[in-house]
């Protein structure tokens, strides 16, 4: 498989504390792949590495085989990376059709006309196509994480990052939201990388799980290998922690 994602060695330190400690792994293309750790262990800040809000104190991070290491976050976005936020962050007095417009504009680099046009696509994709015209502060919880979708593949990525887009979903919007992720994969052949707490939820669909605890990786495999792993069900002990 072609390489897209490569992080090696990645270490980044907050005073006294190491949120993520010599972190290396590979992502192929169109791979889907979950991330997965106890609250604390370093996943969100292993998404701010990558995808350019934090500057690694040491080791890199290679996407198609060029190094972004420390780059600037509009470089790394329209180098072909987006990331979504685990609480949304929408324009809330903007359009829902005005948020996912800004992604094309930004990312994406297309013009006005084409920047509607795209974006009207992804709102169809997420099921949101109704709710254009909408300002972004009268969705729900469900409806701001598909908006947060719809403006990052707006950008036009090949690479998604994924930080819990299910969280705060009923069982019902759960399913769909899986399916989603798929599409994304299947449909626009973007490689998705996915955090996620609910483990049971990446069952089926990713093919990889990696596993982070106190900043380090414990484990990386399949879903079946990952939640059998007697280090990985040691450092959930304590956490309301679902296998399925």
């Amino acid at each position: 498989m072609i390489g897209m994602l490569e992080v090696i060695g990645l270490t980044k330190r907050f005073g006294a504390l190491t949120a993520v400690k010599n972190v290396s792994f590979k992502i192929s293309e169109k791979e889907i792949v979950g991330l997965i750790g106890p609250n604390g262990s370093g996943k969100t800040t292993l998404f701010n590495l990558i995808s350019g809000f934090y500057k690694p104190d040491s080791g890199k991070v290679m996407f198609r085989d060029h190094e972004i290491s420390g780059l600037p976050q509009h470089k790394i976005c329209k180098m072909g990376i987006a990331r979504t936020y685990q609480i949304p962050r929408p324009f809330l007095e903007m359009s829902v059709l005005e948020n996912v417009m800004i992604g094309a504009l930004y990312g994406a680099d297309e013009s006005l006309g084409k920047s509607r046009s795209h974006a009207l696509e992804c709102l169809k994709f997420v099921g949101l196509e109704k709710k254009k015209d909408v300002p972004a502060h009268n969705l729900n919880v469900s409806e701001r994480k598909m908006l947060e979708i719809a403006r990052a593949l707006a950008t036009k990525p090949k690479l998604l990052l994924l930080d819990e887009p299910l969280s705060g979903l009923n069982p019902k919007e759960v399913a769909q939201a899986r399916e989603l992720i798929r599409r994304i994969r299947d449909d626009f052949g973007v490689t998705v990388f996915w955090i996620e707490h609910i483990m049971r939820a990446l069952r089926g669909v990713v093919e990889r799980v990696i596993v982070l605890n106190y900043g380090e990786k414990i484990a990386e495999g399949s879903f079946e290998v990952v939640s059998s792993s007697s280090k990985v069900i040691e450092a959930y002990l304590g956490e309301k922690w679902v296998i399925g």
